[in-house]
């Protein structure tokens, strides 16, 4: 017996017993995708801070010296609060137990 896959870029008919696999490759596609574009934020938000700071440095009241230590700590608070997000990310994605994959 098939199934008809509920993804709309798909919509494959699957055989019964390869179904659930198929539903956990698009669930990786998905987590996958996800995990690009939180990369791709984070590093456009990276850039926009080092810019940030960059013009912050080159106003003649503050130091290079200054600008260069704010613009190391910010990356590094951001490194760490990205890190913090990434953690909290991984542990909201569970598997479901008891499900056994057999061919």
């Amino acid at each position: 017996m098939e199934r008809q896959c509920q993804e709309p870029h798909c919509l494959q008919l699957i055989p019964s017993h390869l179904f659930q696999s198929h539903q956990d490759e698009h669930l990786a596609e998905r987590l996958a995708a996800e995990e690009f574009e939180n990369q791709r934020q984070t590093h456009d938000a990276d850039e926009a801070l080092a810019r940030a700071l960059y013009h912050a440095g080159n106003v003649p009241s503050s130091s290079t010296m200054e600008a260069d230590s704010d613009y190391q700590l910010a990356l590094a608070v951001n490194r760490e609060i990205r890190a913090e997000e990434e953690e909290v990310s991984f542990r909201l994605v569970q598997v479901c137990p008891g499900v056994s994959r057999s061919a």
